[in-house]
């Protein structure tokens, strides 16, 4: 118990004369001769006691100097260590549970919400998430494995994550280019390709638990949705349309010839020229598209980073 306490209490405290006599220190002793007694002094009252109606103290031998100053240490100390062995020890596990070398469960909700937002590449001042990545990454091999791709051929997936990386980059690349040049996207615009999307799949429950799948947030989809307005827009506005790709006799006949032609069991070259027509100038504007993302994918500060 502190000087504080004892002089509140109102008691006499006890102390000894120089030579050797107990003798009790009355009211009017200032608070800085009194020497605090530990353990055994009264516990502190929440009003003033009036020191007339207390009963003559017990007589209680002086406490030594350096016994006296080690009762009243400073717990703040003690305490700040065990805080910070907790937090130490709080930080090991998370380091732990983070590298796979244990599951406690603790700390899988912050684990995973910043592993989806770390880095996977950077285009220019625009970041690219793991998130999104795996997202594309998942929804790759969906598709291939509908196609009766093995999936779980580990080179098959090494080219997946090439694929769904460069897919990422490419899209932002264009979504800034398209920004840029001025292109917008219109909310309504937004809300009736959702729906349309929300109805083709069957309703919204069903819409919800594909985006559950492939870990899509409605946030996530309609901002797809809008890059692929800014990038169409883009595109029409800066390469040829497709029905005014031009397509030779030649390139028509050397298809139709690759093919195998009447030897292979085809149709007549005139019953499938349509067809043929039709392919090679899909070929063609997916060319001119590679060649425009190029063009400015070298103009643009790319950093992949997995």
């Amino acid at each position: 118990m502190d000087e504080k306490n004892l002089e509140n209490n109102g008691e006499a405290p006890v102390v000894n004369n120089p030579e050797g006599e107990k003798e009790t220190v009355s009211d009017t002793t200032p608070a800085e001769a009194v020497t605090p007694v530990a353990e055994s002094a009264p516990e502190p009252v929440s009003a003033p006691v009036d020191a007339t109606d207390m009963p003559e103290p017990a007589v209680i031998p002086a406490i030594p100097s350096e016994v006296n100053a080690s009762a009243k240490f400073n717990l703040l100390p003690y305490l700040a260590v065990v805080v910070s062995i907790l937090v130490v020890g709080a930080g090991l596990i998370f380091v732990l549970e983070k590298q796979d070398r244990i599951s406690t469960g603790l700390f899988t909700g912050v684990i995973n919400s910043m592993e989806d937002s770390e880095p996977v590449a950077k285009v220019n001042n625009a970041t690219i998430t793991k998130k999104d990545f795996d997202s594309s990454f998942d929804q790759l091999k969906d598709i291939q494995a509908a196609q009766g791709v093995d999936i779980s051929d580990l080179e098959v997936q090494a080219q997946l994550k090439t694929q769904a990386i460069d897919t990422l980059v490419n899209a932002e690349i264009l979504r800034q280019e398209a920004i840029e040049q001025g292109f917008t996207a219109e909310a309504e615009n937004i809300d009736a390709r959702y729906n349309e999307i929300k109805d083709g799949l069957g309703g919204a429950e069903v819409l919800e638990a594909r985006m559950a799948e492939f870990g899509v947030t409605e946030e996530s989809l309609r901002r797809d949705i809008e890059n692929e307005f800014l990038i169409q827009q883009l595109f029409d506005a800066n390469l040829p349309a497709t029905e005014s790709i031009e397509i030779s006799q030649e390139e028509v006949q050397a298809i139709y010839n690759q093919a195998g032609g009447v030897d292979a069991g085809l149709p007549p070259l005139e019953e499938v020229r349509d067809q043929i027509e039709q392919r090679v100038r899909q070929d063609k504007e997916q060319q001119a598209i590679a060649e425009y993302i190029d063009t400015l994918r070298n103009q643009a500060e790319v950093e992949v980073l997995i």
